[in-house]
This record gives structure tokens, sequence and C-alpha cells, in this order.
């Protein structure tokens, strides 16, 4: 019974919606996040052709097809892989990989950090033992047992992150 009214809903013609408009909605932009992309971007294309233009892949499958076992069992090459790179060409908007290849090489800063309570915790056993992690091993707050070499990576993460080792002995 459900199954029917939904087909018949579907049948009916919708006098208040603009078919015109509502296809307009459909082609709308995609939202770009990246500035290099957005300002590369052209409304008139289709999302493929912009990505080709630009040097970038838009269908990661077909650019790095992985051949089937019948195609491995064959002695010759595939002829669409020989094909596909005397076709490619330089792209036009070459400029929009290169900047992303750029910003993607520079260096990152750490947003890593510990959890306070466990940062306030390190920075007690570096105050009151210094580099003695034996020591930090038996001391009575080490409330999960952790072994003398786990403390030591966990004091050296500390102390990578830089600020939070010196917030936390300062609080102290």
């Amino acid at each position: 019974m459900t199954k029917i009214r939904k087909q018949r809903r579907k049948k009916t013609y919708r006098q208040s919606s603009s078919r015109r408009r509502l296809s307009q909605r459909m082609r709308k932009l995609p939202r770009i996040k990246c500035p290099e992309i957005k300002e590369a971007w052209s409304g008139s294309k289709s999302a493929k052709q912009n990505m080709e233009e630009m040097g970038l892949v838009y269908d990661m499958k077909a650019a790095f097809r992985i051949p089937t076992t019948k195609e491995l069992l064959k002695d010759e090459p595939s002829a669409s892989a020989s094909g596909e790179t005397a076709k490619r060409r330089r792209p036009r908007k070459q400029h929009v990989a290169e900047k992303l290849e750029e910003d993607a090489k520079l260096p990152r800063e750490r947003l890593l950090r510990l959890p306070d309570s466990q940062a306030k915790w390190l920075a007690y056993l570096v105050h009151k033992y210094g580099e003695d992690y034996k020591a930090m091993a038996r001391d009575e707050h080490n409330y999960y047992q952790e072994t003398w070499k786990q403390l030591r990576t966990k004091i050296r993460l500390l102390k990578s992150i830089p600020g939070q080792l010196e917030e936390n002995l300062c609080a102290e």
C-alpha cells in the first residue's frame, strides 16, 4: 500500500516549484575551501574539466588504474596505459598544482599537546627527579606503574612540545 502511494506522489507535477530555478540550484558551484583552486575555478565547466585543466586528478581510480588479472596474464603491455601517456599534455592552469605542492612542503606548526593532567604530573616528576627515570618509575604518584622507558618517551614528547613543560613547571 505504501509503495503505491510513493509512486503516485512521484508522478504528480508540482506547480509551486520552478524547474528552471531548481536546475540552477543544482548547478551551483561546489564549496571550495582552498583559495588557489577557488581562484582558478571556472563555473561554466564541469568539476572534472576544471580539475584536469589545473593538473589535478578528479578520479583516482581512472588515473592510477590497477590492471586486472586477465591483463596481467597477457604478455603484451596494455594498450590503454601506453595510449594515455601519449595523449597527456601540459595543463593550462599548472600553476595551481605547483602552488599546492609548495604549500604542502612548507613546515607546519605542531598542534599536538598532552592533556593538562598528564603534563602536570610529568612536570612534577621532572622537577623532583630531573633525568633519573628509574626513580620516577618508583615514585608513589606513578599510579599506572609505567616503566622508566615509558616515562622517558613521555617526557621527551613533553619537552618537544614548545612551552608546555615551562607552563606546568611554573605552576608548581
